[in-house]
């Protein structure tokens, strides 16, 4: 019930496996979201593109009938993505735009809980788009985004103030001072661009391990 669909072929059944295992997954009363993270095929398209359900074609309209929530999802990861690939990567950055269609993967058919969206990063076809899909600090802008978006989504949902994760602290250091004994030191991260990185941090807890396996409470 959860892969095998009687009326598809087995090479089709992937596409809606993915969103059926997260609905057999969420526990009931549970807050959850589905995001489907894709990049796009045809050649020569550039930039984002964003889709929620409908039952229209990938023709560029819009005409959303998934999961109530999915549209606001879709709204806040897409612009936080293209807002921080432009100001932390490239200004020209094209915005593709926000739609609709009937795609399987947010298909209320196999996942009518959560609400669900797909996001088209860049196209890995294009030449210059993967070029960019290649770099490691082009892919943390996007994850993190992607990241502050759902963020953004769930504060708005729960009517709660927005705080963000700060961004990882620099310098750090483990020093050995004497027979089972280690000074661990780091540096806040300096604040990014604006609306670019998280919150400042306010304070560290620092978690160990005895047996390299399981962490304590910090």
């Amino acid at each position: 019930t959860v892969y095998d669909l009687p009326e598809l072929e087995d090479r089709d059944d992937d596409i809606g496996t993915r969103s059926r295992f997260a609905a057999w997954d969420h526990e009931e009363g549970e807050d959850a979201v589905y995001v489907a993270w894709h990049t796009n095929a045809p050649s020569p398209g550039v930039g984002t593109s964003s889709y929620v359900y409908g039952p229209n074609p990938p023709d560029g309209s819009y005409d959303f009938t998934g999961v109530p929530g999915s549209d606001k999802l879709m709204a806040f990861i897409h612009d936080e993505i293209v807002g921080d690939i432009r100001r932390g990567w490239d200004p020209s950055w094209r915005d593709r735009g926000k739609y609709s269609a009937y795609f399987g993967e947010v298909n209320p058919r196999h996942n009518p809980e959560t609400p669900s969206t797909l996001i088209e990063i860049a196209f890995h076809a294009t030449d210059s788009d993967e070029q960019q899909l290649k770099q490691a600090p082009f892919r943390r802008i996007v994850a993190r985004a992607m990241y502050q978006g759902i963020a953004r989504f769930f504060a708005d949902k729960d009517g709660t103030q927005l705080h963000l994760l700060p961004e990882p602290p620099t310098a750090l250091s483990a020093r050995g001072v004497g027979p089972g004994r280690v000074a661990v030191s780091w540096r806040a991260a300096e604040a990014g661009p604006a609306g670019l990185g998280g919150d400042a941090a306010e304070r560290f807890r620092v978690y160990r391990s005895r047996d390299g396996l399981s962490w304590d409470e910090g």
